[in-house]
């Protein structure tokens, strides 16, 4: 039987196998090793990999927020059914990328946020970035080899955004973009491929690890 193609797209199979591939050495993670995280059927956290050769501690996937009319209408999307079973689509996802990494003295100095200066709105262009914060957005900012990344590998409508939990003494770096997701009743599923290896393609996880690594330095 095919699979459900959202599960294949944020699957932690997926996710975990793209780990391994980068040579992060990705598997999945059961929740109760983390006391810290929120445990229970309501977690926020559902999917979740351990990274072990990374700055990143873990990773987890969720399907959350907001997709924009922009985003929408640019992306043609649809649903085809025939007898109400649905048969093929082509939907625009809200994907979040948690990154989480502990590190002792966590603090509200760790807070930033990238803003992006776009101009267009069907033809949206970017014309710079920078980051709003306090101590890691003065460093991330003075990061030039790291906006230069940023510039390349980040899509413009994406929100990119550091947020520290000084309770758990964890930060996420948190990535928010709109995932489009083709799939057909009939399509191979191997042609689908996941989220993980479409829209976090090794350039731009490594800039979130660098990411990373001005936060445990901060």
């Amino acid at each position: 039987m095919q699979r459900d193609p959202i599960s294949q797209l944020t699957g932690l199979d997926e996710l975990s196998a793209f780990l391994s591939a980068t040579g992060r050495g990705g598997r999945i993670a059961d929740r109760a090793e983390f006391s810290w995280l929120d445990q229970g059927p309501f977690a926020a956290d559902r999917r979740l990999a351990v990274v072990e050769s990374s700055p990143i501690d873990l990773v987890s996937v969720r399907i959350q927020g907001v997709v924009g009319p922009r985003q929408l209408l640019a992306s043609g999307a649809f649903s085809l059914r025939v007898g109400g079973l649905p048969v093929a689509g082509n939907m625009v996802l809200p994907t979040q990328t948690h990154l989480l990494l502990r590190r002792p003295g966590v603090h509200s100095g760790l807070q930033a946020s990238l803003v992006q200066q776009r101009q267009g709105f069907f033809s949206r262009t970017r014309v710079g970035l920078g980051w709003r914060g306090r101590d890691l957005a003065v460093a991330l900012q003075a990061d030039a080899e790291l906006a230069s990344a940023l510039m390349q590998h980040l899509d413009v409508d994406d929100d990119l955004v550091v947020n520290p939990d000084p309770a758990r003494q964890l930060v996420r770096i948190i990535l928010k973009r709109s995932t489009q997701l083709r799939w057909g009743l009939f399509a191979d599923p191997g042609k689908l491929g996941s989220f993980h290896r479409r829209d976090l393609a090794g350039d731009l996880f490594a800039c979130l690890e660098r990411i990373a690594e001005h936060v445990r330095a901060a």
